[in-house]
């Protein structure tokens, strides 16, 4: 360990590895660090991950690790393992050092970092149950007086204003298709049924991702998304994207994503709605320490309905934060949203240009030193408010609900 502390080369180009301090004992072992020609594999190994030579970092780390059986070289393993794409291997590697009994809660933490992305790009199943408790569960406004060609009506919500407990289930399966691994089937579920006569939602998405074969980080996908509120079909919306991902080692980011979607909006019950959207979504994340991880996003669209005052431009930016806690062994993730909404034209009802502003802010602890029936537990909570130029589009609203989840 002290070699690796000392090396001129780590020095000089002033790498911080991710897990490289993070055991509290040696994380090498006495041979390993009496032994030159060890250190001088590990640190060819850490040249070609520099050089974001993935493929040569994990060959070199698989080859140590099996002379070795370091903790330390396996997690180097898996790293590279990540960055090279190969991330069923990966994913096997960083949940065998989860099984480790002396593997300290930090480590856990950026372990479950990479188990979260691998779930977004490789064959996993994921799943969690919820009690949800929903101040405002359809984003109802409160009764008020209104006026409509200048006369005042009385308005009473067609959805009453009150809180409802509920069950969400939340199911996500991602499998390649393809012997060459570049194409694969995602689906999604999200459901509530709160409590009362037809109170759901439910939301699923279907999809195809193929990646390229020249840009490994660029991808496309086309899809199909629809939403059910209280049984009846709200809207369905078939979709094509381009997507960018970039997972790196060195730079100022550790995470570039974006996304550049087109997507056709079918309101069964509203076809004056229908409308075609255009939309780009911008992320990016750093992890400015072992334990803390910081991101950002930018989202723009531009709706085009056949009812001019219907189509709008909406742009929205967020911030999130997640970090570990030691006194609760927790991964805490802090979120906050703001966004904006234009509608063109004028409201034929009330004679005004609808503006939507909306804020969010959720706060989500999740401990992971122990299990329920299997599965880790979370708390999260979640405020929002939505104010209109038109007021019955108005509302607010507190999320409060309890997981039980398959991964954190």
């Amino acid at each position: 360990m002290g070699a690796v502390k000392r090396s001129g080369f780590l020095q000089k180009r002033g790498l911080c590895l991710l897990f490289l301090f993070l055991f509290s004992k040696s994380t090498l072992s006495a041979s390993e660090v009496n032994s030159i020609d060890y250190q001088k594999v590990f640190e060819l190994g850490v040249k070609a991950l520099i050089q974001s030579d993935y493929s040569e970092a994990k060959r070199i780390f698989e080859a140590l690790y099996f002379k070795t059986k370091s903790a330390r070289v396996k997690l180097e393993w898996a790293r590279s393992a990540f960055l090279a794409k190969d991330y069923s291997l990966a994913q096997r590697l960083f949940t065998e050092v989860l099984e480790l009994e002396d593997i300290p809660d930090t480590v856990r933490f950026n372990v479950s970092l990479f188990l979260s992305e691998i779930s977004k790009l490789s064959d996993f199943t994921d799943y969690r149950v919820s009690f949800v408790r929903d101040t405002n569960p359809f984003g109802s406004a409160d009764a008020q007086t209104i006026e409509i060609f200048g006369i005042p009506f009385n308005y009473t919500p067609p959805n009453q204003k009150q809180t409802l407990n509920g069950v969400n289930l939340f199911f996500y399966h991602s499998r390649t298709i393809t012997d060459d691994g570049l194409t694969r089937f995602l689906f999604e579920l999200d459901g509530t049924n709160y409590q009362g006569k037809q109170n759901s939602k439910l939301t699923t998405r279907a999809s195809l991702e193929t990646r390229f074969n020249r840009l490994s980080n660029t991808s496309y996908r086309i899809g199909y998304e629809t939403t059910l509120l209280r049984e009846s079909k709200v809207v369905e919306q078939p979709f094509v994207s381009i997507n960018y991902r970039e997972d790196r080692l060195v730079g100022f980011f550790d995470r570039i994503q974006g996304e550049l979607k087109h997507a056709k909006n079918r309101y069964p019950d509203y076809p004056f709605a229908n409308s075609d959207t255009n939309s780009m979504n911008f992320s990016v994340a750093k992890n400015i320490k072992p334990t803390i991880q910081i991101s950002s996003g930018l989202y723009l669209d531009k709706n085009f309905a056949e009812a001019n005052f219907q189509s709008f431009q909406t742009w929205a930016y967020s911030v999130g934060l997640k970090f570990f806690t030691p006194f609760i062994s927790s991964n805490t993730q802090i979120t906050l949203l703001r966004s904006e909404r234009e509608f063109n034209g004028i409201d034929d009802l009330f004679l005004k240009k609808r503006v939507d502003n909306r804020e969010l802010i959720s706060l989500s602890i999740q401990p992971y030193s122990f299990k329920v029936l299997g599965l880790y537990p979370a708390f999260e909570v979640g405020k929002e408010r939505t104010k209109s130029s038109i007021s019955i589009n108005s509302f607010d609203k507190v999320v409060f609900n309890v997981s039980l989840r398959k991964t954190h």
